[in-house]
Formats: structure tokens, C-alpha cells, sequence
């Protein structure tokens, strides 16, 4: 596909709608006393561009689990906490939801993403996820990564979701064919995996762990680091806003990602995942 398939050129107009986004949810945040760290991708952004990287649209959130089940009970008295352009959801508020983490959606653009199936209009969203400590001692260790990894294959087969653009046809049909099959098993209650990974994991408190992480980010495990990356949080800048990264950012990127590198264009497009459509032109409040 071509840039012009993914509507990039409506990206630049799209990030500052999302920067207005985080601003809002920052300053919440703070007025509700609310812990957080940008974290993955925005750390690098914060720290290498003061800015979104070239080629992000969203913005990725980390709040150390006490907060985060502190924020999930206000939203379950009002869900547009961040504003009325904005919708906030999570699996314990909607049992059609099927993402693990907080999502914040931009009800200003309208997107269809490339990792469904279908062509439903979307919105583009900015994910806040739990920080999770994480078990010590070599066995403990062991025994949390084989159970961490099964709960975490059962419930993305059992939501169905598999990125048809990642993998080749045939192993797609096996893998959607082990996912409607486990589906049947859950179908009374889908989130019956989420919870139970979400659970699970909740019990490891990250001021008690070596290594904690957001472990409902997208690389799972490889998202624990050393406890003290986190620290305290230091202010940093993204697109003009003040933020707070971890204390110890480049030991982060690091533990994280091994380094820093400048990507190409075409690896950035590899990992693009939404169509943007436009404007919303059905918001009106």
C-alpha cells in the first residue's frame, strides 16, 4: 500500500489532536493524584524527538496497578472523564471490550484498523496499562513465565485476535481455527482468559519486585525491567506538554529494547496499523 492507502497525510493534524488528548488526561491525572509513566515507544519519542515518533499516532501510558484499579472505579461512574470528544473503556466495564489494558479513545477522527478482520470505523486511542511487579527467585521465576505465556496465548486465540497481516496464510486458518474453538469453550463468558491473566498478574506488586513492567503491553514478558529503570519518574517534554518518563530513561530503552536505532521509512510503515479516515463528522456536542 501506498502512504497515500493509510491517509497519512492527515497524521500530522491526528497527533495534535492526540497531544490535546494527553494534555487532558495528564492534567486528571494530577488533579486525581494518579501516578503514571509514559512508557514503550512515547519514552522514545519523549527522550529523541520531544515529540511523537515519525510515524506513531497513539501514545502509551503505564500506571503502577494500585492507581490503575483506582482510576477503573471512576470510570465506572462516568466514562468521558477525559471529555466529551473522548470515550474511555475497559474490559470490566463492557464484556463486548476484548483488550486488556484502558483504552481513551479520540472521538475527533474516525480510523478502520489493519489487525480486524473487518472494516468497522474505529477511533484512535491512547492505551493506559497496569504496572505489574513480577516474582523472585529462579523457580518462581519459571513458574510465572509458563503461566503468564499460556494465559496470554488462551486469551488472544480466544478473542480471535491474530494479525492476519503478520503471519502466512496457513498458519492464519490453524491459528483462527484453535481461536473459534477455544471460543465455544468460553462463549458464556468471552473475557473468561482476560480476567484470568489480569488476575493473575495483579498479585505481584512493583515496590516488592526486581522487575516489573507492563505486562498487558504488546511484548508481554520483554516488558518487565529492572524496577529501578522506573524509580521515581523524571519530567520530560512531549509535544510541548510536561510528562513524566521513567527515572531512568536510557537504562529503560535499554533493559526494553536493547538500544536506540533510527528506523526507515518502510520498517515504520511495516508496523502501521490503522487507516485514518478523517475528521469525525458525526461528533456534535
Amino acid at each position: 500500500m501506498k502512504e497515500t492507502d493509510y491517509g497519512l497525510e492527515l497524521l500530522p493534524d491526528l497527533q495534535k489532536s492526540q497531544a490535546l488528548l494527553l494534555r487532558k488526561i495528564i492534567d486528571f491525572f494530577r488533579a486525581n493524584d494518579i501516578n503514571y509513566f509514559l512508557t514503550g515507544g512515547s519514552v522514545l519519542g519523549s527522550i529523541y524527538y520531544q515529540d511523537f515518533l515519525p510515524y506513531d499516532d497513539d501514545v502509551d501510558l503505564g500506571i503502577p496497578r494500585k492507581d490503575y484499579a483506582r482510576l477503573i472505579e471512576i470510570l465506572k461512574k462516568e466514562s468521558q472523564i477525559f471529555g466529551k470528544d473522548t470515550f474511555s473503556n475497559h474490559y470490566s466495564l463492557d464484556s463486548d471490550f476484548k483488550y486488556p489494558a484502558i483504552k481513551v479513545f479520540n472521538l475527533n477522527y474516525n480510523v478502520t484498523s489493519l489487525l480486524e478482520n473487518d472494516n468497522e470505523i474505529s477511533h484512535p486511542f491512547i492505551d493506559i496499562a497496569p504496572i505489574d511487579g513480577s516474582p523472585t527467585g529462579f523457580f518462581k521465576k519459571r513458574a510465572f513465565k509458563i503461566k503468564f505465556t499460556l494465559l496470554a496465548k488462551l486469551y488472544a486465540y480466544s478473542m480471535v485476535m491474530i494479525n492476519p497481516n503478520k503471519k502466512s496464510k496457513a498458519i492464519y486458518q490453524i491459528q483462527h481455527l484453535i481461536a473459534n474453538i477455544l471460543a465455544l469453550f468460553v462463549k458464556q463468558d468471552k473475557q473468561f482468559f482476560l480476567k484470568k491473566l489480569d488476575n493473575y498478574i495483579a498479585k505481584f506488586d512493583i515496590d516488592s519486585s526486581e522487575r516489573s513492567g507492563t505486562l498487558l503491553g504488546r511484548y508481554g514478558m520483554k516488558e518487565l525491567v529492572p524496577s529501578k529503570d522506573w524509580g521515581k519518574g523524571k519530567n520530560a517534554q512531549f509535544s510541548n506538554i510536561e510528562v513524566r518518563i521513567p527515572e531512568h530513561p536510557e537504562d529503560y530503552i535499554t533493559d526494553l529494547y536493547g538500544g536506540y536505532r533510527t528506523y526507515t521509512k518502510e520498517e515504520f510503515l511495516e508496523e502501521w496499523h490503522i487507516i485514518i479516515l478523517g475528521k469525525n463528522p458525526d461528533l456534535k456536542f
